[in-house]
């Protein structure tokens, strides 16, 4: 939203008002009516086809629980969600940003597909840091609100983080949590922390000359047995299986 505000009633039922700039991204899947604006109002829409977001989203080089539910919630028709909404005004790299892609698609440069898909994995790369900047307001944003929380959360505190530290630190319920996550994501909160550390050691193995053991220690197991048992039904493979297999690079 460059000026001004719009209204926009997403799937017909969810009425979401942009002020000037907030970032809205839909779920492919979603539909939406803009309601009329005034003369000043002035909002630039973007339509991405999925190739396009799909180069973006492999910029990033991210594999968490964080980046899966953004992909989640833009891509699939799962009903996890039908859209974020970003307040971002005052975040300058986001605002530099989509201005860049504004400008490119002005000016059309021979290279404007390759400089929009670097700028709108760049986008999300900051999107993903920036989970406190989505809208409260609505009884349905602020549950996105808190999903993110959690999964922020959990990205950057799977050594050694629970969910009683969470509920603890945020002045919340853990039933609460647990429910909304489950809710979202489709899993609780010891699951996904389990696939952010099985994640973590799966990256280890395939760039860093770590042992076994010294990669289980690191993302904070102590137990050998039990975490060759996660990691091979999470991959299919043995921890050194999947660290000599190209295929998983």
């Amino acid at each position: 939203m460059c000026a001004g505000s719009t209204t926009h009633i997403i799937n017909s039922t969810e009425k979401v008002i942009l002020k000037e700039g907030d970032l809205l991204l839909l779920n492919q899947n979603a539909t939406q009516e803009i309601l009329p604006a005034r003369l000043n109002d002035i909002a630039v829409n973007f339509i991405i086809l999925p190739q396009f977001f799909d180069f973006a989203l492999k910029m990033i080089g991210k594999d968490n629980v964080l980046y899966n539910f953004i992909v989640s919630a833009l891509s699939s028709d799962n009903g996890l969600s039908s859209y974020l909404h970003f307040r971002v005004k005052e975040l300058l790299p986001v605002q530099n940003l989509i201005e860049n892609m504004i400008w490119t698609i002005i000016k059309k440069p021979h290279s404007v597909n390759t400089l929009n898909k670097i700028t709108m994995g760049l986008l999300f790369a900051n999107l993903l840091d920036m989970s406190d900047s989505i809208n409260q307001g609505h009884e349905d944003q602020y549950e996105q609100h808190l999903v993110f929380a959690a999964l922020k959360y959990i990205d950057t505190n799977y050594i050694s983080g629970t969910l009683e530290d969470f509920c603890l630190t945020n002045h919340l319920k853990p039933y609460m949590v647990s429910r909304l996550l489950k809710k979202h994501t489709s899993k609780n909160f010891k699951e996904l922390l389990k696939d952010r550390k099985l994640q973590q050691a799966a990256y280890l193995l395939k760039n860093t000359n770590l042992s076994t053991e010294s990669v289980f220690h690191t993302i904070g197991y102590e137990n050998s047995s039990f975490f060759h048992k996660i990691f091979r039904e999470k991959y299919g493979k043995t921890p050194r299986e999947f660290r000599q297999s190209p295929s998983d690079r």
